[in-house]
C-alpha cells in the first residue's frame, strides 16, 4: 500500500488539471476497529510509521451517517483521502469513490462470488479516470484465506456453467489452477 502510495503520488491525471495522488481501497472483513488488537489499526500504524500522513488514511466505519459517508466518498473522489480501509458491507453497494481509484487491495476474501463482483464494481466502473487499475489479493499457501479463495473460484465456475445452461447433472467441470 505504501509503495503504491509513493508511486501514484503527485501524478498527472488525464482530464484533470494539476497533479493529484491516486487513491486506494483496502477490503478487510475481519477485525474492524475497536479497542483490542485489530488489523485496521495495525495497518494504519504501519503506514504512518513508513511516512504516510494519518490525515490521508480513513476507515469507512468512522462515517456513521449517510451524510458522513457521502463526505468521505467525496474526499476519496477529490484525492483528499488516499487510502480507505473498510469491510465489503461498508464499501459495497451504492458506494461511489472511484474517480481517482487506482489500487484495490483484498486482505480477506468475501463470502460469495457476488461480493467479489461488488468489490470490483468499486474500481471497474465508468467515471474512473485511470485507464489501468491494480487489484491485489493477499493470501499465504495452506491458509484459510487460500482455501476460501479456491472455494469462491469453484462457486463462480459452477454459477457460470449453470447460467450458461451447461449443467445437466450434479457435477461440473473441475477448474484448473
Amino acid at each position: 500500500i505504501y509503495r503504491y502510495w509513493q508511486e501514484f503520488s503527485d501524478v498527472e491525471v488525464p482530464g484533470l488539471s494539476g497533479r493529484h495522488t491516486l487513491t486506494q481501497v483496502v477490503f478487510c472483513d475481519i477485525g474492524t476497529p475497536k479497542r483490542a488488537f485489530n488489523i485496521y489499526d495495525y495497518l494504519r500504524a504501519a503506514l504512518e510509521q513508513r511516512g504516510m500522513p494519518s490525515n490521508v488514511i480513513a476507515y469507512v466505519h468512522d462515517a456513521k451517517t449517510d451524510e458522513a459517508r457521502g463526505r468521505l466518498f467525496q474526499q476519496m473522489n477529490e484525492g483528499k483521502i488516499h487510502v480507505l480501509i473498510g469491510s465489503t458491507a461498508g464499501m459495497g453497494e451504492g458506494v461511489n469513490m472511484h474517480r481517482l481509484l487506482k489500487v484495490m487491495h483484498e486482505l480477506t476474501p468475501p463470502w460469495t462470488p457476488a461480493k467479489i463482483k461488488q468489490r470490483l464494481g468499486r474500481i471497474q466502473r465508468p467515471g474512473n479516470l485511470n485507464d489501468e487499475i491494480v487489484v491485489k489479493r493477499y493470501t499465504t499457501g495452506s491458509s484459510i484465506e487460500f482455501y476460501k479463495w479456491h472455494l469462491l473460484e469453484q462457486k463462480a465456475q459452477f454459477i457460470r456453467q449453470f447460467m450458461e445452461g451447461r449443467v445437466s447433472q450434479r457435477t461440473v467441470e473441475d477448474i484448473s489452477m
